[in-house]
């Protein structure tokens, strides 16, 4: 899809712990701090092809992807 071998993994809602979608998206956390102690997140829809992006609270459980310089 992306051309960076991402797996849709889905995400942990913060409200109760549940987890979402899981095989359907891949979200992300980015290093880009957001408002009120928020942090941007990235979304790859794999049941659309579609990116997305949003501010989220730190409570929500995304993947991290490690990058080599």
């Amino acid at each position: 899809m992306i051309g960076c071998g991402a797996l849709p993994s889905g995400a942990r809602r913060d409200a109760d712990g549940v987890s979402l979608m899981l095989g359907q998206f891949a979200r992300f956390w980015t290093f880009t701090p957001a408002s009120n102690g928020k942090a941007l997140a990235r979304a790859f829809g794999f049941y659309d092809n579609a990116l997305r992006g949003g501010e989220v609270g730190p409570g929500n459980g995304f993947a991290v992807r490690c990058v080599k310089d």
